[in-house]
């Protein structure tokens, strides 16, 4: 083939070039759910795996675009839901205790300098 042939070759590829949306506008229907995965800390793969199981093929990057787009929402149903998380927690239930307990710390010897020594004793 000589480069004549190949630029028609090319001319009529592009003239027969349709171009097809990007596929995360496919997800657009399953929003709520992918951010309220990711909200939760699905990793990607996860999704992917998940949306893949119910007949929607998508890829890691494609997800990640998609939740890229909406990540303020990501992070606006992380707040949502650990909020909503303390208001439901049960008085009984246990916690974390409000102080730790405390320990003895190394003891410290300043000598002339002024120099901490957290050694301790040498």
């Amino acid at each position: 083939m000589n480069s004549e042939d190949i630029a028609a070759d090319l001319l009529k590829d592009a003239e027969t070039y349709v171009h097809t949306p990007a596929t995360y506008t496919e997800l657009e229907p399953y929003k709520s759910s992918i951010l309220l995965l990711r909200a939760k800390y699905a990793s990607y793969e996860i999704i992917v795996e998940r949306l893949n199981k119910h007949g929607i093929k998508v890829s890691e990057t494609s997800l990640r675009r998609f939740c890229r787009r909406y990540n303020r929402e990501i992070a606006q149903l992380r707040r949502s839901s650990t909020s909503k998380s303390r208001e439901s927690t049960p008085a009984d239930s246990p916690s974390l205790p409000l102080s730790l307990p405390t320990t003895s710390a190394p003891s410290t010897s300043t000598s002339n300098s002024g120099i901490r020594d957290l050694r301790g004793k040498v």
